[in-house]
């Protein structure tokens, strides 16, 4: 006899068990061509080192070029007129001169070129420990032949009709002690191995010296000199041993 069970009979009330549709497979086909790892929007193919753009050269405006051409100009004309300005002031005014002795040391020191202010120019008479040019006396015995034809840088220690002596190692003018303000060379002292004798000085002459008392060839020397051998006053000095020197005296 067969036993039945409640499963095993469907219940007209029970709803019918639906049809399991199988999940389709799904197969990705593979290709021989490798994975691309690139990122999006990197080219990894591009040269390492991007070759670097051209300057751009700008071209000059024309006017640039004129205005540059105008201050060449301008600047051409301006040392022309200079040199021309100097040129005249040399010839009528100023005199170069170039220090070729030792006896205006260390004020004036060998190698030096100094601008002379001519005599006949001179706002103002020649005074006492201003510094001239002068010619050298004939009777001069300091310069090998003495002919007169040499020039010397010397200061000017006494004027006109004053009297002048040297005492004990000092100067005297006019009786009274000469305070130099540091014009000699103090290696070697006021006089030197020189003595000045009691001169007085004449009218329209001058008693001069080189600040380097030692080693000078002065009115020690030959005397006072006359003004009109005075070539003109030292100013200033524009040069030393070839290179620009410039010092107003």
């Amino acid at each position: 006899m067969a036993i039945h069970t409640p499963a095993d009979e469907e219940s007209p009330l029970a709803p019918a068990a639906p049809d399991v549709v199988p999940a389709p497979v799904v197969t990705r086909s593979r290709s021989n061509r490798a994975p691309d790892y690139r990122l999006r929007g990197l080219d990894l193919d591009a040269p390492a080192f991007a070759e670097a753009p051209s300057r751009t050269v700008r071209k000059r405006h024309p006017s640039y070029r004129r205005r540059r051409r105008r201050h060449v100009v301008q600047w051409t004309i301006a040392l022309a007129t200079i040199a021309l300005v100097a040129l005249a002031l040399r010839a009528s005014v100023l005199q170069p001169y170039s220090v070729s002795s030792s006896s205006m040391a260390p004020t004036l020191r060998a190698g030096t070129d100094v601008l002379v202010v001519k005599s006949s120019l001179l706002s103002g008479p020649i005074g006492t420990g201003d510094i001239v040019v002068l010619h050298e006396p004939a009777r001069s015995t300091c310069s090998t032949g003495g002919d007169g034809s040499r020039e010397l840088v010397e200061r000017v220690i006494g004027g006109p009709g004053q009297t002048i002596r040297s005492s004990a190692g000092h100067i005297y003018v006019d009786g009274r002690r000469l305070h130099e303000k540091g014009w000699f060379n103090r290696a070697h002292g006021e006089l030197g191995t020189t003595r000045i004798a009691l001169t007085k000085i004449p009218q329209g002459s001058f008693f001069v010296m080189g600040d380097n008392r030692m080693n000078s060839c002065d009115s020690r020397t030959f005397g006072p000199i006359p003004e009109s051998s005075v070539i003109g006053k030292v100013e200033a000095t524009i040069a030393r041993d070839g290179h620009p020197y410039v010092h107003f005296l």
